[in-house]
C-alpha cells in the first residue's frame, strides 16, 4: 500500500526539499563530499572577491596607504601566530638502507621494511611538494634525479627557488645544478678558493616571503596559510646519499632557527657570484645522476 502524507508533511517537504534530500537519501560519505565541495566553492568565491578588492585598492589607494595595509597584515599575522600559533614541527629522517640492516623489497601501499630508501626519499619529496611560495637551497652537491624532478615541478607551479652551491662540485659527473639553472632557477656559486659545504633548505621562510611580497607590491601578506620549515643534516641530494650512505635529515619549524638559516643563506647569496655560461657547459646540462642523457 503506498505511503500517504499529511498536508503539513507535504508543505514541509516543499520548503526543505534540498535539505531533506541530503538528510534522507544521501549517505554520510556523500554528504561530507558535498560539504567539502561547497566549502571549496565558497573559498574560491571569497578568493575572487579578495582579488577584486586588492585590484581596486591598487588602483585607487595611494602607495603609502597600501604599504601601511601590508605592514598591518604582517603584524596581524605575527599577533595571530603568537596567540594561536601552530605547534612546533619536528621530523627526523634516517638513511641507512644496508642489506644486513634492512632486508626486503619496497612495497606499496604499506612497506614493511624497517628502513626503506624509497619511503625515506618520499618524505623529502613531501616537504618539497608542500612549499607554496619559496625554497632557498644551500647544497654541496645535487645529483638525485627524483629530487631534481620534484624541485623543477615546484618551480613550474610558481615556487620561487634560489640555489647556492660549491663551484668545485659543478663539474662532478651527474650534477643537476646546471640543469636547474637552464630551467631558469637562479644559481650562485662559491669562490674556487673555498668550499660551500652547507646542506640545508628553507621552505617558505617568513623573511623571504615578505621580500617577495614587497617585490610584487602585494597589499596583503602571503604568510597566511603556509608553514615555514628548515631542512638540514648530513645528506647530500645524491643517489649514493639516499641509498648507500648512513645519513640524517632533520626538519623543524622553529622560527629562531629558520631566521638564523635565512640570514646565513642571504649572506651567501649576497657574496657568491651568479652561475654563468662559462661554467655551465653543454655536457653538464645533458647528464643525470647515472651519467645518462636527460634530453
Amino acid at each position: 500500500m503506498p505511503q500517504s502524507y499529511s498536508p503539513t508533511a507535504i508543505l514541509f517537504y516543499c520548503h526543505f526539499d534540498v535539505s531533506l534530500f541530503f538528510c534522507l537519501r544521501v549517505t554520510p560519505e556523500k554528504m561530507l563530499c558535498f560539504i567539502n565541495s561547497f566549502l571549496d566553492l565558497l573559498e574560491l568565491f571569497l578568493q575572487l572577491v579578495l582579488n577584486w578588492l586588492r585590484d581596486l585598492a591598487d588602483r585607487w589607494l595611494p602607495p603609502f596607504i597600501l604599504t601601511a595595509i601590508y605592514s598591518g597584515s604582517v603584524k596581524l599575522h605575527s599577533l595571530w601566530t603568537w596567540v594561536y600559533g601552530q605547534p612546533e614541527w619536528n621530523d627526523v629522517v634516517i638513511f641507512n638502507e644496508q642489506p644486513n640492516s634492512s632486508p626486503g623489497i619496497h612495497a606499496e601501499p604499506v612497506c614493511r621494511k624497517r628502513i626503506c630508501e624509497s619511503c625515506r626519499t618520499n618524505r623529502i619529496f613531501h616537504y618539497i611538494n608542500q612549499a607554496k611560495f619559496s625554497m632557498d637551497l644551500a647544497l654541496l652537491t645535487f645529483s638525485h634525479r627524483g629530487i631534481y624532478d620534484t624541485v623543477v615541478a615546484a618551480y613550474k607551479r610558481g615556487v620561487n627557488i634560489r640555489v647556492v652551491t660549491d663551484s668545485q662540485m659543478l663539474s662532478v659527473r651527474g650534477s643537476v645544478i646546471q640543469r636547474l639553472w637552464a630551467q631558469g632557477i637562479p644559481v650562485r656559486v662559491a669562490s674556487s678558493r673555498t668550499m660551500m659545504h652547507h646542506k640545508f633548505v628553507i621552505f617558505d621562510g617568513q623573511e623571504r616571503i615578505i621580500q617577495l611580497d614587497r617585490e610584487k607590491k602585494k597589499t596583503v601578506t602571503s604568510l597566511w596559510g603556509c608553514r615555514s620549515l628548515v631542512m638540514t643534516g648530513s645528506l647530500n641530494w645524491t643517489k649514493q646519499g639516499t641509498a648507500s650512505n648512513y645519513e640524517n635529515v632533520i626538519i623543524c619549524s622553529n622560527p629562531n632557527s629558520i631566521a638564523l638559516y635565512q640570514h646565513a643563506f642571504d649572506e651567501l647569496w649576497r657574496t657568491f657570484e651568479p652561475l654563468s655560461t662559462d661554467v655551465a657547459t653543454y655536457e653538464d646540462l645533458c647528464v643525470n645522476s647515472d651519467g645518462k642523457n636527460l634530453s
